[in-house]
C-alpha cells in the first residue's frame, strides 16, 4: 500500500506500509501526549550483549585500504538496500523500529475503553479518525471549506499575507521541520548561525514553486518538459474539483502556473549570507508587513534574521505589487489544496 506523511515521521522515511493521514488539526499538546504515553508504557529496552560496533566489522578487509567497508561491511551483508528505497542505513532501521512501536502503543491505545479526556482515549479517537478512511474519501474537498470561505473574502495583499502566514503557521505545526513540506511564497525555519555555530536564528528562505527547481518551469530537457506537462495536468485537475468548469479550470490553472513560473525566476541558486533587522527586512520587501506576519506565526520578537536569499525577497515584493488580487487568490487556492492533499481523499491524494 502507498503511505503517507504523518506526524510520526521525519520528511524522508516513510511511515508503515498503511493508509495513514495526518490531521491539519493536531496540535503540541497531542505531541506531548504521545511522548507520555511512550515514556509510561514503554518497557526499557534491553540492553545489546554484544558490542554493536565490533559486530560490524568486515575483518577480511584491511583498514588501510577501505576503512568504511572494514568499520561497516558486516552490516551491509546483512541489511541489503530494500526494494524501492534508494538509500538504506542504519537510521532507517532504528526509525522503523520507532515507528512500529509506536504504532503498536497506539493501536492499543485505541483498542481500550479508557476514561474520557485520558491520554489512551486522546490518542486512540485520534488515530481512528486518521484510519477512517471511508469517511475522508466521502468528504472530497469539504475539509477545506471554511479555508476556502476565507479565500474568497481576500480584498488585499495584506489579506493574501495573512492566509500565507495561516499556512505556514499548519506547516511549523505539524512537521518536524520547515524542510517536511515547502509552503506557499516563501519559508522560514530556526538553524544555526553559518557563521556562528553556537547561535540559533530565525532564518528567511525562498519558496512558493511546486516543482522545486527553476529549470522545470522552461527548460527544454525531454524529462523537464514531460514533468511541466504533468504538473500542469496536476493544476487542471484541482482547479476542476474547485470549479467544477473545464474552461474556467483551465484559465486558473494557466495563470497559477504562470505566476509560479514568475516565481521561480525570481529563485537565486547562490547563497548570500546577511543578518538583518526586522526594520531592514521591511525595507528589503516593503510590501509584507513583516510584524502582522511574524505575529500571526507566534513570533513576538526576533533580534536578527538569518537572510540568504534577499534577491528573491525584493523580486517577490515587486510580483506583490504587480499581480493582481484575483490571481493570488487561485495561487492560495492551490496551494491549499497540494499542501492538504495527504489528508484528505484518495483521488485528491493520488493526483
Amino acid at each position: 500500500m502507498k503511505s503517507r506523511k504523518s506526524g510520526f515521521q521525519s520528511g524522508r522515511h516513510p511511515l508503515l506500509a498503511c493508509k495513514w493521514r495526518h490531521s491539519t488539526q493536531r496540535t503540541v499538546a497531542f505531541f506531548a501526549a504521545l511522548i507520555l504515553l511512550v515514556a509510561t508504557l514503554q518497557p526499557a529496552a534491553a540492553q545489546p550483549k554484544q558490542d554493536f560496533l565490533a559486530a560490524n566489522i568486515d575483518t577480511t578487509v584491511p583498514p588501510r585500504e577501505d576503512f568504511f567497508q572494514y568499520a561497516n561491511g558486516e552490516w551491509f551483508k546483512h541489511n541489503a538496500i530494500p526494494e524501492g528505497r534508494p538509500v538504506w542505513g542504519i537510521m532507517n532501521v532504528v526509525t522503523n523500529d520507532i515507528l512500529s512501536r509506536q504504532r503498536q502503543l497506539i493501536e492499543a491505545a485505541a483498542a481500550k475503553k479508557a476514561p474520557r479526556g485520558s491520554v489512551e482515549q486522546l490518542i486512540g479517537d485520534f488515530w481512528f479518525t486518521g484510519m477512517d478512511l471511508a469517511t475522508l474519501n466521502k468528504q472530497g474537498l469539504t475539509p477545506l471549506q471554511s479555508d476556502l470561505d476565507r479565500i474568497d473574502r481576500i480584498r488585499s495583499i495584506k489579506d493574501v499575507i495573512d492566509f500565507t502566514a495561516i499556512l505556514h503557521d499548519r506547516v511549523y505545526q505539524e512537521s518536524s521541520g520547515a524542510y517536511d513540506r515547502q509552503p506557499a511564497l516563501f519559508f522560514g525555519y530556526v538553524q544555526q548561525d553559518e557563521k556562528n555555530s553556537d547561535r540559533w536564528v530565525y532564518s528567511l528562505s525562498q519558496g512558493g514553486i511546486s516543482m522545486n527547481t527553476p529549470e522545470y518551469y522552461s527548460g527544454s530537457n525531454p524529462g523537464t518538459v514531460k514533468v511541466r506537462a504533468r504538473f500542469r495536468e496536476y493544476l487542471f485537475k484541482t482547479f476542476l474539483r474547485l470549479d467544477h468548469n473545464g474552461d474556467k479550470a483551465k484559465a486558473s490553472a494557466d495563470e497559477v502556473y504562470e505566476l509560479e513560473a514568475k516565481l521561480a525566476k525570481a529563485f537565486y541558486e547562490s547563497d548570500e549570507y546577511q543578518r538583518i533587522s526586522v526594520a531592514e527586512l521591511e525595507q528589503l520587501a516593503p510590501t509584507i508587513d513583516w510584524v502582522r506576519y511574524f505575529r500571526r506565526i507566534g513570533i513576538t520578537r526576533l533580534d536578527s534574521i538569518m537572510m540568504t536569499k534577499p534577491r528573491f525577497f525584493q523580486s517577490l515584493d515587486a510580483l506583490l505589487r504587480t499581480v493582481r488580487v484575483e490571481t493570488w487568490k487561485k495561487y492560495l487556492r492551490f496551494w491549499l489544496v497540494k499542501m492538504s492533499a495527504s489528508s484528505l481523499a484518495d483521488d485528491i491524494f493520488g493526483e
